[in-house]
């Protein structure tokens, strides 16, 4: 099994990631033009879904080598947004820190998952099966084994660390 395809994206990941990119460009523009009191929530909200698409959604695309490109530049530029936005008062909510601290570790899930499929090829020479809620496999229908759970516990912990980053 190759741990990193060199083949074109599927047309999926790369409309999955345009849609990112839209979403990217929506959010943004709203922080920087208009101060506003929902400006917290709508980062959260943004932070949410980028570190939780990583695992649930960008999963599969990421076993291409322009996925992980495309997502390590996607995290340079999250970390230059951190540094515009760590100290914007808006964004600084009561009990301290920053909502713009997620933004400063999206390449954590994203090289997290790549060691844990590491491990699954090397160790277990198998793909890493990405569970869901429930134990149900996010993609075709593999039954996750032993191993795929064990795997799941560094990817959470990295999708938390990175959420609660402030």
């Amino acid at each position: 099994m190759e741990f990193l395809k060199k083949e074109k994206l599927k047309s999926t990941d790369s409309l999955l990631l345009m849609v990112y990119f839209g979403l990217s460009i929506v959010v943004f523009t709203i922080l920087f033009s208009f101060k506003t009191e929902y400006n917290q929530q709508i980062l959260t909200g943004y932070n949410v879904i980028t570190l939780s698409s990583i695992y649930g959604v960008f999963c599969r695309g990421l076993r291409h080598v322009a996925a992980n490109i495309t997502w390590l530049a996607i995290s340079g530029f999250h970390m230059f947004l951190y540094y515009l936005l760590k100290d914007d008062p808006i964004l600084v909510p009561k009990i301290g820190g920053t909502v713009a601290g997620p933004l400063f570790y999206t390449w954590l899930p994203v090289l997290t998952l790549q060691f844990s499929r590491f491990i699954s090829l090397k160790f277990f020479r198998k793909e890493l099966v990405t569970i869901f809620a429930y134990g149900t496999p996010l993609f075709g229908n593999a039954k996750p084994k032993t191993s795929d759970w064990v795997l799941v516990i560094p990817n959470f912990a990295a999708f938390l660390f990175a959420l609660m980053a402030s």
